[in-house]
């Protein structure tokens, strides 16, 4: 199975993207909805985050605060408010300590999480799956890629496209920016760079053409990938053979089927080292 991590900068178009290769029957793992979910109210990065932050980041109760009194679960029902994202984005925009606070407390669900939705792709036979991760670079899961995507655009579109989707000024766009690994670093560390300066259209046509011909493994690929478990499996069993004939001075029978030729070779090699190093 061929994994293919997919980045951006903010409002660079990777989510557009993202919806395109959904729609194409591409298999997706979106770390965004992830980050979102390990964080919501009882779980673990949640109460990291309240531990380390204050219910500041949580949003405001609704009104059933005096039921909860009644109940004497005022405490309780506290720290199971959901998080004010906007609240929390503010403190990790300006504060970079913060934010690799806030990294701390979701990352290690976040990959777990993402291991898990890969596994299951895997057990049902996926041939490709895409990793959609806004900081693929920076919590170094782009080095478990066969190929990284970037969507990437010009400074001034970037901002331009921020200010207008976020309804922000010039200051608190740049603040959000410049809080993200610059894009020409993860154009440099990219397999594959589109620039979406143009129109939506372009940037369905440039994926069309540029990255899904380059990210769909072939026949053989997938061939061989199949293969490769039933490979592992005869080189577990012929190491094993070949351990045991080791120790025991015992060396494997030459008809013991399908592993014979193999183990026959890790015992000499085993035997081989154990000579070298007595």
């Amino acid at each position: 199975m061929r994994l293919v991590g997919l980045t951006g900068g903010i409002s660079t178009g990777k989510s557009t993207v993202s919806r395109q290769l959904a729609e194409a029957g591409v298999p997706l793992v979106d770390a965004d909805v992830i980050a979102r979910q390990v964080v919501e109210p009882g779980r673990y990065a949640y109460n990291q985050i309240v531990r380390h932050f204050g219910d500041s980041v949580l949003l405001p109760s609704g009104d059933d605060s005096d039921d909860d009194a009644a109940a004497g679960s005022n405490n309780a029902r506290l720290i199971q408010r959901p998080i004010d994202r906007a609240a929390l984005g503010r403190i990790i925009f300006a504060d970079p300590e913060k934010r690799k606070l806030l990294n701390k407390c979701t990352h290690p669900a976040i990959r777990l999480e993402i291991a898990r939705q890969i596994l299951v792709h895997y057990m049902s036979g996926a041939r490709l799956v895409v990793l959609d991760a806004p900081l693929l670079f920076e919590s170094g899961i782009d080095r478990f890629m066969h190929l990284n995507v970037v969507i990437a655009c010009s400074e001034t579109v970037q901002l331009e496209r921020l200010m207008k989707r976020d309804g922000i000024d010039e200051a608190s766009a740049l603040q959000k920016i410049n809080a993200q690994m610059a894009l020409d670093e993860k154009r440099r560390r990219a397999d594959i760079v589109v620039e979406n300066d143009g129109t939506l259209e372009e940037l369905k046509e440039e994926v069309r053409a540029k990255v899904i011909p380059r990210i769909v493994p072939s026949l053989l690929s997938v061939v061989l990938a199949l293969a490769a478990p039933f490979a592992a499996a005869a080189l577990t069993t012929g190491a094993g053979l070949a351990l045991y004939g080791a120790f025991t001075r015992r060396p494997p029978a030459s008809n013991s089927g399908l592993f014979s030729p193999l183990a026959m070779s890790a015992y000499l090699a085993v035997d081989i080292l154990a000579y070298l190093l007595r």
